[in-house]
């Protein structure tokens, strides 16, 4: 099942940033590097980077070095992913007849 998500704030900037929309799909293996979404309890969905993968934990960071998280660098359970970041997509937000529609102006595959 492929899903689509929106991305607020800048932690993952450059290659995630701000209004992004992103589309995710499970996959069985998750290996470091890969970017995911994860379901916590306490901060609901964040998307993170896999510094590092031990059996059925990890390890995630954020790819803006100028912006820490409390999840960053925390032992993880894999089973929290909902999937892992295959596309990106950029957007520009166009008013028009006093409404506010959502314009894809570019398709990055990551």
């Amino acid at each position: 099942m492929v899903r689509l998500i929106s991305i607020t704030g800048n932690s993952m900037s450059p290659t995630l940033r701000h209004n992004n929309l992103i589309l995710i799909s499970k996959r069985r293996k998750i290996v470091a590097n890969d970017v995911v979404v994860v379901n916590t309890n306490s901060s609901g969905l964040i998307v993170k980077r896999v510094k590092s993968v031990s059996g059925d934990f990890m390890y995630l960071v954020g790819d803006n070095p100028r912006l820490e998280s409390s999840f960053c660098n925390s032992k993880m359970s894999i089973n929290a992913i909902l999937g892992v970041v295959f596309m990106r997509i950029d957007i520009n937000i166009v008013e028009f007849l006093g409404k506010k529609f959502l314009v894809p102006i570019n398709f990055s595959l990551l």
